[in-house]
């Protein structure tokens, strides 16, 4: 049975609070891999607003709790693309 991966907890990115001001409302876009084995690999910046924003942003997705996609019952990783917006 084929299962999409499902992601259980996606944590806030830790942003300070001149960043948060700044900011405000821009969205940080990643692109990474939900591995098979539970990890969150590859993770790359595709679109934000300054580097200090984008660093949170990938610790953030490091964090990011899943269950792995299942292809024929083998766990299989899954290319994402994630969004983390800006909150004041």
């Amino acid at each position: 049975m084929d299962r999409k991966a499902k992601i259980l907890a996606k944590p806030d990115p830790d942003y300070d609070k001149a960043d948060r001001r700044k900011y405000a409302q821009e969205v940080v876009t990643l692109n990474a891999v939900l591995c098979g084995s539970g990890e969150v690999t590859d993770i790359t910046v595709k679109s934000g607003p300054a580097d200090s924003v984008e660093v949170k942003a990938v610790e953030a997705a490091r964090k990011i709790r899943f269950i792995p996609a299942e292809k024929d019952g083998e766990k299989v990783s899954t290319a994402v693309v994630l969004l983390y917006r800006v909150k004041r």
